[in-house]
């Protein structure tokens, strides 16, 4: 009852929880599903997940995923994440968030669509 609940709560509310999103292609999220349990190739080579806030989302799909056309943003309350969750500067300066561990899918909030519109950009789909 408590995902379902929460799901049907006011966008306003919604917007208050400090929500981070994981973006991977469709077959990614394929396999994902399959196998409950999310273990990407940086964590093994870089020893975590990464995610980006809802304001990076979009820059960090046209960064990472130029020759892409649709993406699936996976969006989870950094709370359910804690204490694996640490925010980090990037080369740039800016802090995004890693997780330190395997996601598991039950945590996920909410799975969204990133699709580039006419002039290749990417939008929330």
């Amino acid at each position: 009852m408590g995902l379902f609940y929460f799901r049907q709560l006011p966008e306003i509310y919604r917007q208050k929880m400090a929500l981070i999103y994981h973006l991977i292609r469709q077959d990614e999220w394929h396999g994902f599903l399959e196998a409950d349990v999310y273990e990407p190739q940086s964590l093994q080579t870089e020893g975590f997940i990464h995610f980006s806030t809802r304001e990076q989302v979009l820059a960090t799909a046209g960064r990472f995923f130029a020759e892409e056309s649709e993406l699936v943003a996976i969006e989870i309350p950094e709370k359910r994440l804690k204490p694996h969750l640490r925010y980090e500067p990037t080369p740039d300066g800016e802090d995004f968030p890693h997780l330190y561990a395997a996601l598991e899918l039950d945590l996920i909030e909410e799975v969204r669509l990133l699709v580039k519109d006419q002039s290749g950009n990417w939008t929330w789909g």
